[in-house]
């Protein structure tokens, strides 16, 4: 993971980084992830790369939207799988990063964002909620 990391910091020092490398590098961080702590970790720094990487829209260079895609996702579902063992407290944190990252993809994010925030009160407010037909209960 040092690797990693060290990886990922020379290339965001850069003036104007290689966006589609930052992204394989972030993946493999969250794929090398030991522990929940360590993701949580990735995943918060993610979020902050991603933030600072230009939009997409116009021709510009950014963030590559399938990876922002994978990330909010893998972010997100990381929170469920924290709910599912009983660790609000863990989910929390992971579930609002997911949210946030879809800050940073306008096309796919408005209406997906509002249903998560939605379901993720319900969750942590350990409330029932129905979602795509399924009924989640914690």
């Amino acid at each position: 993971m040092a690797a990693l990391s060290a990886t990922l910091a020379k290339l965001m020092a850069r003036g104007d980084p290689d966006w589609p490398r930052v992204a394989l590098v972030v993946r493999q961080m969250a794929g090398a992830a030991t522990s929940d702590a360590e993701r949580l970790k990735v995943f918060e720094e993610a979020a902050q790369i991603m933030g600072s990487a230009p939009p997409l829209e116009g021709g510009a260079k950014g963030y590559p939207e399938r990876e922002a895609r994978w990330l909010a996702a893998s972010c997100w579902n990381a929170g469920l799988a924290r709910l599912r063992r009983g660790d609000r407290g863990g989910a929390a944190p992971l579930l609002r990063l997911g949210l946030d990252m879809l800050r940073h993809l306008p096309r796919w994010g408005a209406p997906d964002r509002a249903a998560m925030e939605e379901l993720a009160a319900e969750l942590l407010l350990h409330r029932s909620s129905t979602c795509g037909g399924f009924r989640v209960t914690t």
